[in-house]
Parts: structure tokens; C-alpha cells; sequence
């Protein structure tokens, strides 16, 4: 079991980000040939080392840390881990025999169990959705149902949605409403969902930024937005802590994607041949489709005008604004925008 969280200290920054991708406890323990601990590996140390624009062809040596609380084996006590886990607010913990060869790993899930509660997050941060696209990759679905309302698992993909936002503590939800609006409005009014929903009607479709314009006078400054197709399992109030730190006006959660091109790629010299290249792959920072924003923002978008978010981050620059970016694993994100991702989702969730 312990062999899938363990990694070579060779291994590069991008050797680890595909491994936590498998990982479902997003740790690795950085181990020398003989096995012996070295260090610890994290998304939080990989984001912070893509942050200070670190290669991700070095070592995982560069980023990972060297001083990793761990516990001896036969020397600890169940209540001992559960303190340090608590205190330090760590969710694993490496068990070394004497000679600091790793044996066994302990995690949180094991420590306390299903019956102890984590505290409960209470990020209070409104949230906007935007849920008023006509979903044309996902026909023929939307010719029956609006995008927000395709089912994953025994919910519509809009509710999955949400609860990821409320299991961190915001349940104030603002849904920017167009195509078949009332299908979805009638299906939170029937139901015995207990976050607090404002609906915003589009009279005409504004783009995925343009409905922000509609949002109320009186609205709070900071807020997330994301799709209505999006599932992003992280940490909002990380998120959140990340934006206010460095006073970004517009803070872009991407993950990064690795691409293989299933096929060798040509290079030429105009009619002449320099090389073929079989089956490059390339990794690439993009776009999630969830946003934490200030409200000031909402100055640039003009009224009543089709404004999408890549005009509105644009505009933002142009006019001095910040915009920062929050790099989290592809494993955090899910897509079902289209056919083929909600059906990779719906695997991907074991649904």
C-alpha cells in the first residue's frame, strides 16, 4: 500500500505532479534508493514552487520538505498522531523504523475514522454561477434539459456544484439564469435543498461575464464564480486566503493539463523535412472556469452588451487591474462541458 505515496528524490516536479494525480491523499514521502525519508511533497509545495515560475524539470529535491513530521514505529500512541494531526493540522503522517526507513503511513481517514467531523468550514463567501449557457457540446442532453440540470450521480451537475462550495462553507448562491431558466428555478423550488439561491434572468444571453452586470448594488466584495459544469474539489478558503494575500482583483484557479498528441508530428523546413516527432506531449496551464473577484470589477463590463471573461480579464489589465492565477492538480478538476468529459466525470467520481 505504501509503495503508491512514495517517490524518488530523481524524480522531477512533473514526475510528482502526474503521481499525486493518482494519489488520493495528495502526499508523497520523498524516499533515496534505500527507501530512507527524505522529505514530503504536496499541491501546496508544487503550487507555491509554480508560483516563484520554478521549472518543473527539476528535482523534486527543490520543493519538497525536508524536515517532515513523522513517528516511529511501536514508539507512537494513537492519541499522540490525533494530537499532531489536530495541532499541526497535517492529514498524514510517515512511520519510520529506526534506521528512518519508511514502513507505513498514517491518514487521517484511519486515525479518527468515519464518526469524527472535521470542523466545519464557514468561508461565507456569495457565490455566482453561471447557468444561462443554451450547453450545445452536451446534445443531444440539453435538448431536453438546461446544462445545470444534466444528472451526475443522483444530482444535477449545478448541485454537485454547489455542494462542493457549501462543504467549505458558502451557501449563499447567486445563479445567472438564461436558457430554459424556469426548468431550473422550478427544480430548486421543488426541492429540499437548504442553501440560500437568488435567480438572475438574462433577457438576452450576455456572455460569460456580461450577466455580472446584473448582479445587485449591494453585493459583498469579494465573490467566487464558476460554470455551472465545473467541479473543482479543493480548498475554497485556500483559495480564498491566496486572492486576499496578494490584493488580486481577479484570481484564476487553472490546473495543470497534460496533453499527449497521439500521432508523430512533422517538422519542416518549408517542403523539406527536419524531424518527426512521435507522439509529443505537452503540459499546459488552463483555465478551470472558477474565479474568486472583487467587485469593482464589474465597472468593466458594459451594460446590456454580449462580454465574455477573457474581455473582462483584458480590461482588467488594461486598466492596472491585478490578475493572479491559482494552480491546482488536474486530478482537483472535472469537466463535463462536453460529451466525452462528463463521461470520463461520471467514471472519474465512480457515479
Amino acid at each position: 500500500m505504501i509503495d503508491k505515496f512514495l517517490i524518488s528524490k530523481d524524480a522531477t516536479i512533473k514526475d510528482s505532479m502526474k503521481q499525486l494525480g493518482i494519489s488520493s491523499n495528495k502526499i508523497l514521502f520523498v524516499v533515496d534508493e534505500s527507501r530512507n525519508l527524505l522529505g514530503t511533497v504536496t499541491d501546496g509545495d508544487i503550487r507555491r514552487w509554480i508560483l516563484r515560475n520554478g521549472s518543473l524539470k527539476k528535482k523534486i529535491e527543490f520543493v519538497c520538505n525536508k524536515k517532515p513530521v513523522y513517528v516511529e514505529e511501536e514508539k507512537y500512541s494513537v492519541e499522540e498522531v490525533k494530537e499532531i494531526m489536530i495541532n499541526k493540522k497535517i492529514e498524514a503522517i510517515p512511520v519510520i523504523d529506526g534506521n528512518k526507513k519508511i514502513v507505513d503511513a498514517l491518514f487521517w481517514e484511519n486515525i479518527f475514522g468515519e464518526k469524527y467531523k472535521k470542523p466545519e468550514k464557514k468561508l461565507g463567501v456569495p457565490v455566482v454561477i453561471m447557468a444561462g449557457g443554451r450547453g450545445e457540446r452536451m446534445s443531444p442532453f440539453t435538448k431536453i434539459w438546461p446544462k445545470p440540470l444534466i444528472p451526475v450521480g443522483e444530482k444535477p451537475v449545478i448541485e454537485v456544484v454547489m455542494d462542493s462550495f457549501s462543504d467549505n462553507g458558502c451557501r449563499n448562491f447567486f445563479l445567472l439564469l438564461n436558457y430554459k431558466s424556469e426548468m431550473i428555478k422550478s427544480y430548486f423550488d421543488n426541492s429540499d435543498i437548504k442553501y440560500k439561491i437568488h435567480y438572475i434572468k438574462e433577457n438576452k444571453p450576455l456572455g460569460t461575464a456580461g450577466g455580472l452586470k446584473l448582479l445587485p448594488k449591494n453585493f459583498p466584495e469579494t465573490f467566487f464564480l464558476s460554470n455551472c459544469d465545473i467541479i473543482v474539489k479543493e480548498d475554497y478558503e485556500e483559495m480564498y486566503d491566496f486572492h486576499k494575500h496578494y490584493g488580486h482583483d481577479i484570481t484564476i484557479v487553472a490546473s495543470y493539463k497534460h496533453f499527449i498528441i497521439p500521432y508523430g508530428v512533422i517538422e519542416s523546413d518549408r517542403e523539406k523535412l527536419e524531424k518527426i516527432i512521435e507522439k509529443p506531449e505537452h503540459d499546459y496551464l488552463v483555465v478551470t472556469g472558477v474565479y474568486i473577484m472583487q467587485k469593482s470589477v464589474i465597472n468593466s463590463i458594459p451594460n446590456n452588451k454580449t462580454f465574455h471573461m477573457p474581455d473582462l480579464i483584458a480590461s482588467v489589465k488594461d486598466n492596472g487591474g491585478k490578475v493572479g492565477i491559482y494552480p491546482i492538480s488536474e486530478k482537483s478538476w472535472s469537466d463535463i462541458g462536453e460529451l466525452e468529459k462528463y463521461k470520463e466525470t461520471i467514471k472519474k467520481l465512480e457515479l
